[in-house]
């Protein structure tokens, strides 16, 4: 099977998307499929095994005649456009892209046409984003309908679009890192870190809203001997702001290599994933935590997945309402009971192999053809957990 990736970031390092496409085109070389990424600007393949095409020749992103012909040219089996509204055009205004598809069909026929909605349309926080909302709504929609398989990552994906796609699936998001093969006290004497200590790991961003839940949080834990917090990620500044006044050690791995990140989330105790609008599929750095097996706080909102509630009825996840003080309560608890801890992480090494992973989202993009899969079928969900749905149209 051949599959275009189209992005037109693909080859930015610090896109999540870009990585999202880097390490689905992996697992399909590594599957035995060809691939061929179709971004902007001229580039090497960001994947070993996988070509790379300039589908922007232009350099305008709304620009889209250079993609048809790239997919003209390399007649692939599938095509999977990797969608989010502000990649495409200012504040998210493209309004060629709902015809690709048809565009596509014409030039190649064969293909099928696959969207992976990695964010749908902003939701309404002031007139301007009713606005931009208005129109991208509108552009999802109809880019939906012209699909043969919309993929989507979370709840909120799936209740905007299930009524306007004729196939869709919910396919969470993995982890973005690579697990180390390293016991929690291996990884501490490698990072420097006390073996003794109570470490909470905090990874990604941290904006005003994450501060916010944040605050209290850490300022309890500060009271609490022998508790450090670990932070990865790009945040230093709002970090700093956090802890600075506080009596609480703090390691900062800014910009970290994939194995430090991955050693940094082994040593830890606690890992802190609370988000304003709730735990989803979409977040790569709570499906990080989980995959490295370390007792999650996070949070839980209207749009919060089912198979992430299953995880926190299982123990490995405990989600609380999103405000500071709960965060905090919880994060009190579970710093000081040792065995509630040691229960999440058997609960997540009990699913090992059914979290979310980069396998099963090829599978979900091979399953736009009929036999695309190893078995010839569509890709199995052994348990809830995996988190990998269907549903026909409305």
């Amino acid at each position: 099977m051949h599959v275009a990736v189209v992005f037109p970031d693909t080859k930015v390092e610090f896109d999540g998307i870009g990585d999202h496409s880097k390490r689905l085109a992996r697992e399909l070389v590594a599957l035995g499929h060809a691939v061929t990424f179709v971004g902007r600007g001229a580039s090497e393949s960001p994947v070993a095994g996988a070509r790379y095409v300039d589908g922007w020749p232009s350099g305008a992103v709304r620009d889209l005649a250079g993609v048809v012909r790239a997919i003209e040219e390399i007649r692939p089996d599938i095509v999977l456009l990797q969608y989010q509204p502000f990649a495409y055009g200012r504040r998210g205004f493209s309004p060629a892209l709902p015809w690709l598809g048809r565009r596509i069909g014409r030039v190649c026929p064969g293909a099928s046409f696959v969207v992976f909605m990695h964010e749908t349309y902003v939701g309404h926080t002031s007139p301007a984003t009713a606005v931009m909302a208005a129109y991208q709504a509108v552009q999802v929609k109809l880019l939906a309908r012209s699909a043969d398989l919309v993929l989507v990552n979370c709840a909120l994906g799936m209740r905007r679009l299930r009524h306007h796609s004729r196939r869709i699936e919910s396919v969470p998001v993995p982890s973005n890192i690579d697990r180390v093969s390293a016991s929690r006290r291996t990884a501490r004497l490698e990072l420097g870190l006390d073996a003794r200590a109570r470490i909470m790991v905090l990874f990604g961003r941290v904006d005003a809203t994450r501060v916010r839940l944040l605050r209290a949080t850490l300022l309890r834990a500060s009271g609490m001997d022998g508790t450090e917090l670990v932070y990865i990620g790009k945040d230093r500044a709002n970090v700093a702001a956090l802890v600075d006044p506080l009596p609480l050690p703090a390691h900062l791995y800014i910009g970290a290599d994939d194995r430090t990140v991955s050693l940094a989330m082994t040593a830890a105790d606690l890992a802190l994933a609370p988000f304003a609008d709730g735990a989803t599929g979409r977040r790569g750095s709570l499906a990080a935590h989980l995959e490295h097996g370390v007792t999650t706080l996070s949070t839980v909102a209207a749009g919060t997945d089912d198979f992430l509630k299953d995880i926190a009825l299982s123990g490995g996840l405990c989600l609380v309402a999103p405000d500071a003080d709960e965060v905090a309560d919880a994060a009190e608890t579970l710093l000081g009971d040792p065995q509630r801890r040691a229960r999440g992480e058997e609960s997540l090494a009990a699913l090992a192999g059914e979290l979310p992973s980069w396998r099963r989202t090829a599978e979900a993009v091979l399953h736009a053809r009929p036999g695309g899969t190893e078995e010839g079928a569509r890709p199995r969900a052994s348990r809830r957990v995996a988190g990998v749905r269907s549903s026909g149209e409305g």
